[in-house]
This record gives structure tokens, sequence and C-alpha cells, in this order.
């Protein structure tokens, strides 16, 4: 039983590689020098658009950056 918790849990961790790659092309493509992190809107949006790009719309790398957000109150 225990095992069967630990995968599910495993299942809503974004892996650290994706993860990286993520905010890589956020930073790359998506933010600029007068990027403003007030709210950091620009910065959940440009993660989820990222993620929706390399790994598709309803894939569980974006449900984790979606869940990551809500998480921090983002």
């Amino acid at each position: 039983m225990l095992e069967l918790k630990e995968k599910q849990e495993r299942k809503e961790i974004l892996e650290e590689d994706k993860m990286f790659n993520i905010l890589y092309y956020v930073n790359k493509d998506e933010l600029n020098m007068i990027s403003d992190f007030k709210e950091l809107k620009e910065l959940k949006e440009g993660c989820i658009r990222i993620a929706t790009n390399l790994y598709g719309k309803n894939s569980s790398e974006v449900q984790a950056v979606q869940q990551a957000f809500k998480a921090a109150y983002i």
C-alpha cells in the first residue's frame, strides 16, 4: 500500500530535468529585461505556455506546473 501512495505522490512532482527545461525556455523565450514580477503572473503564464508546448496541453507536466503555482498561492 505504501508503494502505491509513493508512486501517486511522485506522479504529481515534476521531474527535475523537465522543471529546468521549462524554466530555461521561459527565461529564454518568454521573459525580457522589462518583465514585471510583482504579481508573478507573467512567469506563471510563461511556464504553463512552455510546458504546454513541450509536453502537451493535458500532460502531467502542465498539471504539475499549475499545481506548483497554486501551492505557492500564485
